[in-house]
């Protein structure tokens, strides 16, 4: 059940950030109504299935292994990475880390856009799922085996041909940029954290002043993570709740019966 849930809000995910991303009509690229017709008919004419087989590795390498934070971030960096690489095949939405203005779409037709797009949505996912697996000290690095014999396997079923090059390299160059555009993200670790004395400030209670746990005495989890740039808002607090009430307020919160 949670396997399915983490498939389609990842897919969700991916659908809001094509929706979000859309081109302006005035943009070049999209500016001829015959070539956006094209377009758009190829993008008709090709199916979810590689995209989804990446999702169902994606939810295997990473589920009840991690923290929400990290996990959050994984899904959200392969998703969009294999959006990049797809509108680096055919150019439809704007993309987040990947630049597709070069492209027109015109390398690809009905009968290629197959070879293209599934080679670069499998390259794409697995480059960036394989690096941050290596990253992450939660997950063991025997995934990165079940991830390259898939890659393998995806690649193999493409005949070999110059579209399948093409969306090799476009897959690859999609991963490298996303992985370069989010390598500054805090750390979602246990850190020592400054213990506060008066109320309402953050004290470290049981189990983290326990030995034998894997973090260090008075930690916190990831202070710094609503520092991290977000994926589709400008910035953590941008939608910021009001504080609540002071602890020596009159005000009293609003109750129901």
């Amino acid at each position: 059940m949670k396997t399915n849930l983490k498939l389609f809000v990842c897919t969700l995910l991916v659908l809001f950030a094509a929706v979000a991303c859309e081109k302006n009509e005035m943009d070049p690229i999209t500016d001829y109504g015959d070539l956006k017709r094209a377009n758009n008919g190829m993008i008709k004419s090709y199916d979810n299935t590689m995209v989804l087989k990446w999702n169902k590795a994606l939810s295997l390498a990473t589920d009840n292994r991690m923290p929400p934070p990290p996990e959050s971030r994984i899904y959200a960096m392969v998703s969009i990475a294999v959006h990049d690489a797809l509108n680096n095949v055919v150019p439809k939405y704007e993309t987040y880390a990947l630049d597709n203005s070069w492209n027109d779409g015109k390398e690809v037709s009905k009968k290629t856009i197959y070879s293209m797009a599934d080679a670069a949505v499998a390259t794409a996912a697995h480059d960036v799922l394989a690096a941050l697996v290596l990253a992450s000290p939660l997950i063991p690095n025997t995934v990165i085996d079940d991830l390259d014999a898939l890659l393998t396997s995806c690649l193999a079923e493409i005949e070999d041909s110059e579209q399948k090059e093409m969306g090799i390299q476009i897959g690859a160059d999609a991963a490298a940029a996303m992985l370069e555009k989010r390598q500054g993200d805090a750390p979602s670790l246990f850190v020592v954290y400054p213990q506060g004395t008066e109320p309402g400030e953050y004290r470290s209670y049981y189990p983290w002043n326990s030995t034998g746990f894997p973090w260090p005495v008075n930690a916190a989890y990831a202070p710094n993570w609503g520092k991290t740039q977000p994926f589709g808002i400008l910035s953590g607090d941008q939608f910021r709740a009001a504080p609540p009430y002071a602890l020596n307020s009159p005000e009293q919160p609003t109750t129901t019966k």
